[in-house]
């Protein structure tokens, strides 16, 4: 009786150390292509420069309410704490604001709109914004972010817009 016990109890532990190692080999796999830092997404359209920014929430309100990153010069202001997730993103939208620097041609634009997008994924935030010009060609465009967002990785793009009539075929050239 005394062996059918322990083996019983033995086997449901090595039955929960395959269970804990099965789901630690999963996460890993489900993380493995997961980019980790902010990403942008950078849309240069006619007289227009949209930037879609997705952040991890968390990281940037860790980064944000370190007095000692405050103390060396790193952030402008602490966020204060308890702030519901209304008032995180005006703190956001502010810094983004006052710290953000876009650049056509090598001239300053200013942001002209600032919307922060709820996930369902609450951990991550989507941020858009926009900067007009009035540049009959673009040749450059120049990015500065805040250094409380970390490493950004970015991808540029200028759309081509064509129109094709129904039934027909068209062709368009990458440059």
């Amino acid at each position: 009786m005394t062996t059918f016990l322990f083996s019983v109890s033995y086997l449901r532990a090595l039955l929960k150390g395959v269970f804990a190692f099965t789901c630690l080999l999963l996460s890993f796999a489900t993380n493995a292509h997961v980019v980790e830092e902010t990403t942008a997404q950078v849309i240069l359209r006619d007289g227009q420069v949209e930037i879609r920014m997705q952040t991890d929430r968390a990281h940037w309100v860790a980064a944000v309410s370190d007095s000692a990153a405050f103390l060396v010069g790193d952030i402008d202001s602490v966020m204060p704490k308890g702030l519901s997730i209304k008032a995180q993103d005006t703190f956001f939208a502010s810094i983004l604001k006052k710290q953000t620097v876009i650049s056509v041609n090598n001239i300053e634009q200013a942001i002209d709109g600032i919307t922060v997008i709820e996930n369902e994924n609450r951990q991550k935030m989507t941020v858009v914004m926009y900067a007009t010009h009035t540049l009959s060609k673009v040749e450059s465009i120049g990015l500065s972010f805040p250094q409380s967002l970390g490493n950004i990785h970015s991808s540029f793009s200028k759309p081509q817009y064509r129109t094709i009539p129904a039934g027909s075929y068209r062709s368009v050239t990458l440059k």
